[in-house]
């Protein structure tokens, strides 16, 4: 019986080389809480890079979350003095586009337990930026096909 995996970056269908690896090691359990437009899209990615690659072995998304920890943990050997600043956004929204997002944390908040208005921001700033993203990348398409129409 396969087990559903969704909302789990956890995979249950992880290969058994895989699983073996994974069980001889001691590991750390974290959740990490996040929206459903970021889940899809490390979902989809695995599930896409694991069509195109060729190699047998398949990652599960544990592996790929394990991947990504070790290769930031690699770009950051370096010098305190070369880790990038912290940034921050300043913005100002109008007095009720804020009571509607007050609310709707709200809300979000009986559903997830757990849940800011920061993080509503990011969701919100992160899911326009994949929108235009796709859209920007669709154009690059169009404008390629009409530069090189034998393609």
């Amino acid at each position: 019986m396969k087990h559903s995996n969704k909302g789990n970056l956890l995979d249950r269908d992880e290969t058994k080389d895989q699983r073996d690896n994974l069980q001889d090691a001691a590991f750390k359990l974290y959740t990490l809480r996040m929206g459903e437009s970021l889940f899809n899209k490390i979902d989809r990615h695995v599930t896409l890079t694991n069509h195109m690659i060729k190699e047998k072995k398949k990652r599960s998304k544990q592996i790929w979350v394990i991947e990504a920890i070790r290769e930031k943990l690699e770009r950051e050997k370096v010098p305190i003095s070369h880790i990038p600043k912290q940034k921050s956004l300043h913005f100002k929204i109008p007095e009720d586009l804020s009571r509607v997002i007050e609310a709707r944390v709200k809300l979000i908040q009986e559903v997830r337990g757990s849940f800011s208005r920061k993080l509503w921001f990011i969701e919100a700033i992160y899911e326009k930026l994949e929108k235009e993203d796709q859209m920007i990348q669709e154009m690059i398409k169009e404008m390629e096909t009409c530069m090189h129409p034998d393609i």
